[in-house]
């Protein structure tokens, strides 16, 4: 029995990125929850687990020795696809605009968790709800959130004149 332990001790197990992917997404809820605090570390861990998806199918261990070789870091698809994410990804711990968010609602180029995430901490609208709708129907629902608080203030303006 020793013999067989000793095999084990010296095996790796076989990890698959997804399995990584889910630990993170597990995470990231709970960080989400715990604390209001953890706004920059929940986007770095939606970042990370957005980076991983493409690879994973990939075992753990192969995606290490990947990203320990230099030329995967000079590639020109991750430098393409970090720029793209830096342009499209709102920054959600300050108040935006609702000029901003038509904005970013007109380019469409939206994820739909994005759309919630601005839906919840924008406008007060439940993520649980929302995440049964198409993402067109968040998007209406945001443009119509906008459109509730304009009449909203336009009629508040005129009622203090």
């Amino acid at each position: 029995m020793l013999q067989q332990e000793k095999e084990v001790e010296g095996a790796k197990p076989e990890i698959k990125l997804n399995d990584l992917i889910k630990i993170l997404q597990a995470l990231e809820k709970i960080c989400e929850v715990s604390s209001s605090e953890n706004a920059q570390i929940v986007s770095f861990i939606k970042e990370l687990r957005y980076a991983l998806r493409p690879h994973k199918s990939v075992s753990g261990y192969e995606f290490l020795d990947l990203i320990r070789n230099p030329s995967f870091w000079e590639s020109s698809t991750l430098r393409r696809k970090k720029k793209k994410n830096k342009e499209v990804r709102p920054r959600l711990t300050t108040i935006m605009s609702f000029d901003e968010i038509r904005e970013l609602l007109s380019k469409g180029t939206m994820s739909k968790e994005q759309l919630l995430n601005i839906a919840e901490k924008q406008f007060g609208l439940s993520k649980g709800t929302l995440q049964k709708l198409k993402k067109e129907e968040i998007r209406n629902k945001i443009e119509s959130a906008i459109q509730n608080i304009e009449t909203l203030k336009a009629i508040q303006r005129k009622a203090v004149e």
